[in-house]
């Protein structure tokens, strides 16, 4: 019986590890943003003509660097941020961190993640909501 527990115990621990370790896997790359959705605290959404990479790489912490420029209502934007990152506990949230690791840039959500597809989701202070959208090369 005691075989038994300590089997069960260990399976349980590979697949938490294995499930950490795919989602680190199936990051791990570049990717093209394909479409940027901002929506107003207001309920309006725009979808700004776009460009931009988020690139991933896998290790301990996994780092990451993000170039993405935006045009909206006449006015140019652009994110540009680099450092580290790190999924949450749950496996649904994707934390930026600045090089230093001590100030988080953005947390977002993972809604969509397969080989090929990551859909992210982030809530700013003001309301607005980001949408964004990767394909991978």
């Amino acid at each position: 019986m005691k075989n038994l527990f300590y089997i069960i115990l260990s399976l349980s621990v590979l697949s938490a590890c294995s499930k950490e370790t795919r989602i680190a896997n199936k990051l791990n790359g570049e990717w093209t943003l394909t479409s940027l959705e901002i929506t107003t605290a207001d309920g309006w959404s725009n979808f700004p003509t776009n460009s931009g990479v988020l690139t991933i790489e896998k290790g301990n912490p996994l780092t990451y660097s993000m170039e993405i420029s935006y045009s909206l209502n006449g006015n140019n934007e652009a994110i540009v941020a680099s450092g580290n990152n790190t999924i949450s506990a749950d496996n649904e949230y994707l934390a930026f961190y600045n090089v230093a690791g001590d100030s988080m840039i953005a947390n977002y959500r993972m809604l969509t993640l397969t080989k090929t597809d990551l859909q992210l989701e982030e809530y700013k202070e003001n309301g607005t909501k980001y949408m964004l959208i990767f394909r991978k090369k």
